[in-house]
């Protein structure tokens, strides 16, 4: 049985727990149990899920083989404070606050098993990308058991630390809730109604992307030009989106997120 802690009960942990038991997790594989300051939110969680509540920090790591640290970055310091010293003899720290590094949970043991990774939050719905980075200290079975836990939320994808700090920016929902947004003010421009306007750009998002799951060989370039009949509509609208540098905008914008998690890894080390 792996018996699962989380340190901290807010959202992030909710999403967590919400995945794992709609997927039946819990009867298979294990239990869980919640460490928080707020001991009426570590009860709201507890009759919600059923799971245990640990005294504190270090009693939820001592009493857990996977431990799940779902704390804002600031709060990184204190939880590393309360287990410092603690034996890591079979025990894995999965690490889900935003921008910290694997060193610096490392500071709790350097022979602690370390994995990092944020979920997006497409993953409260299972629909998730999550960038997945190991320390040396992880090996392989443990790999694959945290795997399956996270695969709850959606697509792992294995990589470097800083890579973490690209899917960070890329995987944000806001840039492309901000262009289907864009979308439906085009559409009431254009003379729809906003509701009818919204319904257009929500199926037209959806079915390119079943288009390009159909078609995994076919590049983004490639449905470009399919859709794009030499001097009609299409063809005038990136005409219009280029004159406006819509691609070196949308580039633009994904480096300055991406550089923000840079910086913000780099004071957590």
């Amino acid at each position: 049985m792996n018996t699962i802690a989380f340190i901290g009960a807010g959202h992030i942990t909710e999403i967590i727990l919400n995945n794992l038991a709609r997927n039946n997790y819990f009867a298979r594989c294990g239990d869980a149990l919640v460490s928080d300051p707020s001991k009426a939110r570590c009860r709201e969680l507890s009759e919600k899920f059923g799971i245990a509540i640990a005294a504190d920090n270090r009693a939820a790591f001592i009493e857990s083989t996977f431990i799940f640290i779902c704390v804002p970055p600031p709060a990184v310091t204190r939880v590393v404070a309360d287990l410092a010293g603690c034996d890591p003899s079979g025990k894995t720290v999965v690490t889900i606050a935003a921008g910290v590094p694997i060193s610096a949970l490392e500071k709790i043991h350097p022979n602690l098993a370390v994995i990092r990774t944020l979920p997006n939050p497409p993953s409260q719905v299972g629909y998730g990308i999550l960038p997945v980075a190991c320390n040396r200290n992880v090996d392989d079975k443990t790999r694959g058991v945290v795997m399956d836990i996270l695969r709850n939320l959606g697509e792992c994808v294995e990589m470097d630390e800083d890579g973490i700090n690209a899917v960070t920016s890329l995987s944000s929902p806001a840039p492309v809730f901000a262009f289907l947004d864009a979308m439906v003010e085009a559409g009431v421009l254009c003379g729809l109604p906003r509701a009818k306007a919204a319904r257009v750009a929500e199926q037209t998002v959806m079915g390119c992307l079943k288009i390009r799951e159909n078609r995994p060989e076919a590049t983004f370039a490639d449905l470009i030009a399919e859709a794009s009949t030499p001097g009609e509509t299409s063809v005038e609208s990136l005409y219009a989106l280029e004159r406006h540098a819509f691609r070196a905008a949308i580039k633009e914008a994904y480096l300055a997120a991406a550089n923000k998690a840079r910086a913000t890894s780099e004071f957590y080390r």
